[in-house]
């Protein structure tokens, strides 16, 4: 609305009506190794978005290529993907075993808890559910400089 020519002090941000407590979990974390295959001492890396070319996944998918040589890191993908690119990137051989991409899941918020950290590697962004959901459930969050994110993580807490 800036952009468009429009004064700031004509605008208000009105935020979602999100209250943290809808998504805390009420049991215990999921066990990622008997669904996935991910091993039980592994650091969990999730995501959970409609995986599109803007959720920016294949910076993601990047850094699981890069982090080869740890195989400790794992990665669940949560999410329709409909950016073909990344189920090509997904074939690569160095994702083999620790890419895990789980398409849509009415529980994802329930397999957030079960991460280590959440990553949302968007390019353009509202402000996203999912990392409002991993950080009600304790699990910390590493985003992009895009949209609402920078209003949900504060650098270095």
């Amino acid at each position: 609305m800036l952009k468009a020519g429009i004064p700031g002090e004509r605008l208000v941000t009105i935020y979602k009506g999100h209250d943290p407590s809808w998504y805390q979990s009420s049991g215990p974390p999921p066990d990622l190794s008997s669904e996935f295959g991910i091993p039980p001492d592994a650091f969990v890396v999730g995501c959970a978005a409609n995986v599109r070319v803007s959720k920016g996944a294949d910076v993601l998918l990047k850094a699981v290529h890069q982090l080869v040589d740890v195989p400790v890191i794992h990665f669940l993908l949560m999410g329709t993907v409909s950016d073909r690119g990344i189920l090509r990137s997904a074939d690569d051989p160095r994702s083999a075993g620790r890419l895990h991409l789980t398409g849509f899941r009415k529980d994802a918020r329930h397999l957030l808890g079960g991460c280590d950290l959440c990553v949302m590697s968007s390019r353009t962004e509202g402000l996203p559910k999912g990392v409002i959901e991993a950080r009600a459930q304790g699990v910390p969050a590493v985003v992009t400089r895009v949209g609402g994110l920078p209003e949900l993580v504060e650098d270095g807490v």
